[in-house]
């Protein structure tokens, strides 16, 4: 199925997720948990990812969420064999998104996250190819396929000892406690040759490891060990094209605007031009 609809809609059919606010969905009337539907940035990270990459991005765009499901979940759930890692901040975060991982296991293939008999698909690949050994310690096994997710805290300088890996993501690395470039030294030393390394985080100062893994990647993109990717706050749906204003309203906010801030949303931000006139 993966192969024949592609990931977008392979995510869309097979994979939910919970947002922050209810939205409606066919069958409920409202509901926080959703199909996985990609927007715009996530597309867009798509089209442009390489092998391992490197994203500076803005908040709220689902870049963790995106590099969890499609960057880690799948590829694991999809082949045997196959150890994935996420590396989130610091031990919150990190339950935070194991249960995005387990909620995909969950509801996997499932037609109605409320009604599950009209998941006859959901239960029996969990039953059977998805089954997990054990799904605690933010640990996945699946014991027939002989594949795991893992996800740990960067607060552990050793996360990632002794596994033998295939796909990692590091979220917010920039924000990482400790020696972070001795983790990352650590983590690749178990990846297996042609494995996936994505690094994602929010801006966090000019210093640190991942602010000069950044300027080495913009140096030498043909050197740099990732493809880099920027997403600035003003590529995300809440703010590009998202908001009608009336004409009372555009007339407002064009009268407010100074000259040198209406020839920056002309050079950089074409969306929110026409927004304003």
């Amino acid at each position: 199925m993966l192969k024949a609809w592609g990931p977008e809609l392979f995510c869309a059919a097979m994979i939910w997720i919970l947002t922050k606010q209810a939205t409606s969905v066919p069958g409920v009337e409202t509901s926080r948990i959703v199909p996985f539907r990609w927007n715009r940035v996530q597309r867009k990270l798509y089209r442009r990812a390489g092998r391992n990459n490197r994203v500076v991005k803005a908040r709220q765009g689902g870049f963790t969420t995106w590099m969890l499901i499609y960057r880690l979940f799948i590829p694991v759930v999809t082949e045997g064999g196959k150890a994935g890692l996420l590396i989130s901040q610091d031990s919150k975060y990190a339950t935070q998104h194991f249960l995005i991982a387990r909620r995909a296991l969950r509801l996997f293939g499932a037609g109605d996250p409320y009604d599950n008999s009209q998941n006859a698909l959901c239960v029996s690949m969990r039953n059977n190819l998805l089954h997990t050994q054990y799904a605690n310690r933010r640990e996945l096994f699946f014991d027939y396929l002989d594949s795991k997710i893992v996800v740990e805290s960067a607060e552990v300088g050793e996360a990632g000892q002794g596994l033998t890996l295939h796909h990692v993501v590091a979220s917010e690395i920039a924000r990482w406690p400790g020696v972070p470039e001795d983790t990352v030294s650590n983590i690749k030393g178990g990846l297996v040759a042609g494995g996936t390394f994505d690094e994602e985080s929010t801006a966090n100062g000019a210093a640190g490891y991942y602010y000069e893994q950044v300027l080495r990647s913009i140096d030498n993109p043909a050197a740099a060990d990732a493809v880099l990717h920027f997403f600035p706050w003003y590529e995300t749906e809440e703010y590009a094209g998202g908001t009608v204003l009336t004409l009372k309203e555009r007339e407002e906010l064009r009268a407010d605007l100074q000259s040198d801030e209406l020839q920056l949303i002309a050079r950089m931000h074409k969306e929110l031009d026409c927004v304003v006139g």
